[in-house]
């Protein structure tokens, strides 16, 4: 699948366009490290050339599906949920929402994220959000209220109480321990 999508002369297009702040942010990232060159940069690098081919994948795979294996209608309808999720985040995102990507009804939605996940679609999106904020955390400088809401949280206060519970520490006391670890 990945050679068909490299040698589409018709999809060049299609991946210029930008598909989230993230995706940009990576762009950045990469562009920052190899100015700077830090120790391991090229790692880092690596990381995010992969996270940048997943999201020209994901684009791909849903603008030309007929290039695809067709498996599961399920597992295929899950991925579009999924990918769904990935590319809109930072915006409010309902269950009906979720459901009307893979085609399926609210409830089927929800048997198939606890069926394959072992949690809601909402617990997901909110899990999603949170792994986000912990790479910003310990790769930005932002305040976090910028994190808050670059990961899709509308109020800070609840993040920071989702992030306590996963966690176990605030936004704060994870970014101190990070910097102390990293030796900044």
């Amino acid at each position: 699948m990945l050679s068909a999508m490299i040698t589409d002369s018709n999809f060049s297009s299609v991946v210029i366009h930008p598909v989230s702040d993230l995706f940009l942010y990576d762009m950045d990232t990469i562009i920052e490290l190899s100015r700077h060159r830090p120790e391991g940069f090229e790692f880092e690098v690596a990381a995010r050339y992969l996270s940048l081919l997943r999201q020209y994948f994901r684009i791909y795979h849903h603008t030309n599906p007929e290039e695809t294996v067709r498996h599961d209608t399920d597992m295929e309808s899950f991925r579009e949920m999924l990918a769904f999720i990935g590319e809109h985040h930072q915006e409010e995102i309902t269950v009906d929402e979720i459901a009307a990507v893979g085609r399926m009804s609210r409830s089927k939605c929800s048997r198939m994220f606890r069926r394959y996940l072992g949690k809601s679609p909402i617990e997901h999106v909110q899990q999603y959000r949170l792994e986000k904020s912990v790479f910003l955390l310990k790769n930005t400088d932002l305040q976090f209220s910028e994190i808050a809401s670059v990961c899709g949280f509308n109020q800070q206060s609840y993040f920071n109480r989702l992030f306590v519970r996963e966690y176990g520490i605030t936004p704060r006391q994870m970014r101190r321990e990070f910097k102390k670890n990293s030796g900044e």
